[in-house]
């Protein structure tokens, strides 16, 4: 469902593109926030064309090889507008690996568990400036229309992730003792 939205969307606001485009909007768009790899967004190309969500037609630009271009149709558009309330509606639960290693902890070597718990603490404050950081760079080229959302996302992300930074400070400081 995911997946499908965030093609359609792409679709819906940037205009008809090849594939190698709509991975390159995904990364400079919405990777922070939507983990879609180039197999995956072929994949469902091809489902949402089968579908007639989108439809595909062939392009040639000089000596380069032909390519397909997407373009949402009108029952694209419809389902955009479907999934767009699902994910509205979703609701929040979400699961944590590292919840099931805490429950095991205790036939854990303490020192690997300790020694990797402070490697992801120390990975998410890298994770922190990256986003925070990318936030600024990103900002500056997004329009006046787009930039509160695109602040109100950067701002969620942060917030998750330094909650799990201060969480992981409390789980050291309490396996501790």
């Amino acid at each position: 469902m995911k997946v499908p939205f965030y093609i359609l969307g792409l679709l819906l606001r940037y205009g008809p593109q090849h594939g190698y485009k709509l991975m390159q909007l995904i990364e400079e768009r919405i990777s922070d926030f939507a983990k879609i790899k180039l197999p995956t967004l072929y994949y469902h190309l091809q489902k949402l064309d089968e579908q007639a969500y989108i439809s595909r037609s062939m392009d040639k630009e000089g000596n380069r090889p032909e390519k397909f271009i997407y373009t949402i149709t009108e029952k694209g558009i419809n389902y955009y507008d479907v999934l767009y309330n699902q994910m509205l509606e979703e609701e929040y639960s979400p699961e944590f690996a590292i919840d099931g290693v805490l429950f095991y902890s205790d036939q854990a070597d303490q020192s690997v568990l300790f020694s990797k718990l402070e490697k992801k603490k120390n990975d998410l404050g890298i994770k922190i400036e990256q986003i925070k950081n990318h936030k600024i760079t990103s900002m500056a080229h997004i329009d006046d229309q787009g930039q509160k959302c695109a602040e109100l996302i950067f701002d969620h992300h942060i917030c998750h992730l330094e909650a799990e930074y201060s969480w992981l400070n409390s789980v050291l400081k309490g396996l501790k003792i």
